[in-house]
């Protein structure tokens, strides 16, 4: 938790000063993402474990992805209702799969204009920060030990904010790691 809070003040506290991230932390700002998930697959997942799990992992976010994406468009455009169909499918797309990367990716398959993205972005970024805040202690709090894991990994849409939430839980879990790259 300590080390999220400095990140979020260095990072939001130069850029409301219109400085940039110093070049020392500029190769982590863009890469860190894949930097966290080679590292949690070097954590000790072994082959057997991810094959034994991945099939189980599979049955359970395809439907899960699906569903999510087909609910979310139809809440974004039916109840909501969002006008801009292309933001839309970014941000379902987004908080579906794996947050601002899948954004970005529809965003370059449906030819959303860049003003789309970065609403969406903005959206999915804020929410996720939520999520790691949120997330874990009522989890924890509600939720059988057993099943922590999977509301971590299945709910918060990026490895990184999933590391996050996980180091606020009271006893470490490692199994949100298997959910998210399932996802």
């Amino acid at each position: 938790p300590r080390e999220l809070a400095i990140g979020m003040l260095l990072c939001n506290g130069l850029s409301i000063c219109g400085k940039p991230l110093p070049k020392v932390l500029d190769i982590g700002a863009k890469s860190g993402e894949t930097f966290v998930k080679v590292g949690l697959i070097l954590l000790g997942i072994d082959i057997q474990t991810l094959g034994k799990l991945g099939a189980q992992a599979l049955v359970v976010a395809i439907p899960v992805t699906a569903l999510s994406i087909t609910q979310g468009y139809y809440w974004a455009r039916k109840i909501m209702p969002m006008q801009q169909r292309k933001m839309a499918m970014c941000l379902v797309g987004g908080t579906s799969v794996c947050g601002n990367s899948a954004a970005t990716a529809i965003q370059t398959t449906i030819g959303a204009n860049a003003e789309d993205l970065t609403v969406a972005i903005s959206i999915l970024s804020i929410w996720t920060i939520i999520q790691m805040l949120v997330v874990a202690p009522i989890a924890q709090t509600f939720l059988p030990q057993t099943v922590i894991a999977a509301a971590i990994g299945g709910s918060i849409n990026s490895t990184g904010p999933v590391v996050a939430a996980a180091s606020f839980l009271r006893e470490p879990i490692f199994g949100n790691t298997r959910f998210v790259l399932a996802r």
